[in-house]
């Protein structure tokens, strides 16, 4: 359940802890799941949260993402070397220009 003062449609109402170092995070800071205060079919809310500086990917996730290299099988692929984290890392408030969902709510959506 929400507490009161959180509107579930207002994300400056949001409040959560960094799930990967504990900081509070509320104004919209920080990485919230685009399912925070939704659930989505049979799925609860994710109530997940992250500083974008802690957010990284699942070390096991053989997802292939973009990177530097120039190798034949990679063609295509290549970016500049001051870019390489650019499809690795977040930043806080990427969830305000583009929905973010949390590695579990993107696996349930997959499926």
């Amino acid at each position: 359940m929400l507490p009161l003062e959180e509107n579930p449609r207002n994300l400056m109402s949001w409040r959560a802890s960094c799930a990967r170092c504990g900081r509070t995070l509320a104004n919209a800071q920080g990485l919230f799941c685009r399912n925070f205060c939704f659930g989505r079919g049979p799925f609860p809310q994710c109530r997940k949260a992250w500083c974008g500086s802690c957010y990284c990917l699942y070390p096991a996730d053989r997802y292939p993402t973009q990177e530097t290299g120039n190798e034949e099988d990679k063609e295509g692929m290549e970016m500049e070397e001051e870019d390489k984290e650019r499809y690795r890392i977040r930043r806080d408030s990427d969830h305000l220009m583009m929905p973010f969902q949390c590695d579990l709510y993107h696996f349930w959506n997959v499926q």
